[in-house]
């Protein structure tokens, strides 16, 4: 499937809806195929918006000050 990055964050929600998959199929897959989960994390860490990355960060931070 062709999605644009650019959009948002991928995530399991998005993955299931353009592969027309449950959620919980997408959830057992990666579950169960340690390489779709390998591949599913790349590919959701490299599209994080550069506002979304500091956001992690910070509130990454934040947790650990509290």
């Amino acid at each position: 499937m062709d999605y644009d990055l650019n959009q948002k964050k991928m995530n399991k929600t998005i993955l299931s809806k353009i592969t027309a998959l449950s959620l919980s199929t997408i959830k057992n897959y990666l579950n169960t195929y340690s390489e779709l989960n390998d591949i599913y994390a790349l590919v959701k860490e490299h599209s994080e918006t550069d506002k979304q990355k500091k956001n992690k960060v910070y509130n990454l931070n934040k947790k650990k000050v509290a």
